[in-house]
């Protein structure tokens, strides 16, 4: 008889890829402390993300993606969503994806406390 398994969850090496780690690893680097092979290493950090960060081709000030909208627009269009419930009127995954444009997958996680995507 067959049973079900419960599906794996990925699990990335790369645990410690968070902001301050990024930029402790590049101060290192850049007081020529650690290599950028071994600084990556201990930190967990992906060896190209840690390299393109000192060698300058991505910015060390900016970590993360960039929003499309500014957080005016995004508190904009989750007040209307919540206007827009509140009448009677809910958002499917699809409408509020046209209404946030290409931003919606990281829009609906930034608001997801406020925001809940259902069908009407």
């Amino acid at each position: 008889m067959r049973t079900k398994t419960s599906p794996r969850k990925f699990h990335s090496k790369y645990k410690n890829n968070l902001p301050e780690n990024v930029l402790k690893a590049e101060v290192e680097v850049n007081s020529k402390q650690l290599s950028i092979r071994r600084a990556a290493q201990e930190y967990g950090i992906p060896l190209n993300t840690l390299r393109d960060r000192v060698n300058g081709q991505i910015d060390s000030d900016n970590y993360g993606k960039e929003t499309l909208f500014s957080s005016e627009e995004e508190l904009g269009l989750v007040e209307h969503a919540e206007n827009s419930a509140r009448l009677g009127y809910g958002y499917s995954n699809t409408s509020m994806q046209r209404l946030a444009g290409e931003l919606a997958y990281t829009f609906l996680k930034r608001w997801g406390d406020r925001v809940s995507s259902l069908k009407p």
